[in-house]
């Protein structure tokens, strides 16, 4: 089975654009691996086919992917016929969930979120799967954004819920944590944003999504932070 030309998307997620230590075609490759992961969580591509997309040749491509592994942002699975020989190379995008929006049901420009959240892999995100470390004010420290302002905002957030609904916020994983990252990031490369979002921006968003009788959900903040949320209510307080 072969891919044909033009087939998936190139996924380039902000946390990847923003790194410094990974080229122009580093970023280009992960992203059109991550692209042709969504539907089966790997991508089975040769580096030749992959290589042509950017006008690369087969060798670079390879040497390309070979350090996207060993900077730990793909897992490649070599599989061998009872002849030891290669008959397919799996290239899995490390922890792909992170990347990819949330499937969360959103209707009513935006308003309407079910309380659902899953990856695109079709597997629920279940609360077992949470450590009693794993709040929000832990990963702050842990893994912080290399952006201040977001670090700030997310704080505010996690502050504003306790506020709400007189209680913690609930537990999420790290990768879900990373992915509420890379939604305040989404919005700050959005058309309509005109330079670098200052905190009191980002405290004037939360509170409108807090204070929005309309908004149906349980006001985690991996709802808040998909694309079109966050964007949604950026633009009924700013336009």
């Amino acid at each position: 089975m072969k891919y044909e030309d033009g087939i998936g998307w190139c996924l380039i997620p902000p946390t990847i654009v923003s790194r410094r230590d990974l080229t122009s075609n580093e970023k280009l490759i992960v992203g059109r691996v991550i692209g042709l992961s969504t539907k089966s969580g790997y991508c089975y591509a040769s580096n030749k086919w992959l290589g042509k997309q950017f006008g690369l040749s087969g060798g670079s491509t390879s040497n390309i992917i070979s350090s996207l592994v060993k900077k730990q942002l793909l897992k490649r699975e070599v599989i061998r016929n009872d002849k030891k020989q290669i008959i397919q190379r799996k290239l899995y995008p490390v922890a792909i969930e992170r990347w990819i929006p949330i499937n969360s049901r959103i209707e009513d420009s935006g308003r309407d979120i079910s309380n659902r959240v899953n990856n695109d892999n079709g597997f629920s995100l279940q609360k077992n799967e949470t450590k009693d470390t794993d709040t929000i004010q832990n990963h702050l420290k842990k893994n912080p954004s290399i952006y201040e302002e977001i670090n700030l905002a997310i704080q505010y957030y996690a502050e504003s819920y306790e506020k709400c609904f007189d209680k913690p916020h609930p537990r999420i994983t790290p990768i879900q944590f990373e992915r509420a990252v890379d939604g305040f990031l989404s919005l700050d490369e959005m058309p309509f944003v005109e330079g670098d979002l200052v905190l009191d921006e980002y405290k004037k968003i939360i509170d409108d999504w807090f204070e929005d009788e309309y908004v149906k959900s349980d006001y985690n903040i991996l709802h808040f932070s998909n694309e079109r949320v966050i964007s949604y209510h950026y633009l009924k307080v700013y336009k």
